[in-house]
């Protein structure tokens, strides 16, 4: 994105822990026609969703550990939500997946209480009510 013109935003440095994965466009992005916009969203929900599934099987992990992997994730998950959101071509069904991946992984911090159950429960209705819209047929 950056060699095409667009300017991106790196949330950590390379001394921290964290990887290079937490780099987003910065807004409002200067072209919402590019094809390369939708693989960002398709890229970004596969991250969003590995890490919280990642962070789910590593049993060694500390609660502090788990619920910074699981926040990262959700952040990730936010940010594709929002590019997908005021791209040219909205894909609906990718919206849909990435409410549901964002549901989830608000369900788990839920769980490690670090989120509120209202919030994460909107997340999935509105998971539910995008994917009925964009699957409902009047024919």
């Amino acid at each position: 994105m950056e060699l095409l013109g667009d300017q991106t935003v790196h949330y950590h440095h390379a001394e921290d822990r964290l990887p290079a994965f937490l780099s987003t466009p910065t807004s409002p992005m200067r072209n919402l026609y590019l094809p390369q916009v939708s693989l960002l969203v398709a890229v970004k929900l596969r991250l969003g969703h590995m890490i919280a599934q990642q962070t789910q099987i590593d049993s060694r992990t500390s609660d502090d550990e788990t619920k910074l992997m699981y926040t990262n994730s959700v952040s990730i998950l936010t940010t594709a939500l929002n590019i997908n959101q005021v791209a040219a071509c909205r894909r609906m069904h990718v919206e849909a997946e990435l409410y549901l991946a964002l549901g989830r992984v608000q369900h788990q911090l839920y769980l490690l209480g670090k989120y509120d159950h209202r919030e994460a429960v909107s997340t999935l209705v509105q998971a539910i009510r995008t994917s009925q819209s964009y699957n409902h047929d009047l024919g």
